[in-house]
């Protein structure tokens, strides 16, 4: 079957995952096209191959620490992640691996490599607080503090003016 040798390439270039993948699509093929003993055949060949290959493909755990995982995106080599897999094992091939987290304008980026069988954890420490937002314009054209009153050095302290006038 060409998707029991598709598979068995992929094992050979180091990509693991993908090749349990293909396996797997084996597994299910319609035997009842051409000659069902090859189908047959290449379905075990297939099962059992996987079954051989699953606990080879090592297992990376990427952790966020100081916020919550759903204000997080992160990448895995450039391919996202999806939120709900933080904190859960996942399939990774063996080898190296960058994983970037990014946060409003907080960037962090990790390496791990990981041997064949093996596993890893990644670990995202994030400053926390909440998500710097766009200050607001006035209408002078000049963005508001967080506070919201006028930027520090502004002509007439109004820090100061609001003082004054007694308590």
């Amino acid at each position: 079957s060409r998707g029991l040798w598709s598979a068995r390439a992929l094992v050979k270039l180091g990509k693991l995952v993908e090749a349990a993948e293909r396996y797997v699509d084996v597994t299910r093929l319609d035997a009842s096209s051409g000659e069902a003993s090859v189908h047959e055949q290449a379905k075990r060949d297939a099962r059992s191959e996987h079954e051989a290959l699953v606990p080879k493909i090592p297992k990376l755990i990427v952790r966020v620490n100081g916020v919550e995982a759903s204000e997080v995106n992160v990448t895995i080599d450039g391919a996202p992640m999806a939120n709900a897999l933080i904190g859960e094992q996942r399939p990774v091939n063996p080898g190296a691996h960058v994983v970037v987290g990014r946060r409003g304008d907080e960037t962090i980026e990790r390496r791990v490599s990981i041997p064949l069988g093996g596993q890893g954890a990644v670990e995202l420490v994030f400053k926390g607080g909440p998500l710097p937002v766009a200050a607001p314009v006035t209408a002078s054209g000049s963005p508001e503090n967080a506070a919201g009153a006028a930027p520090p050095n502004a002509a007439g302290d109004s820090a100061a003016a609001g003082k004054s006038g007694g308590s």
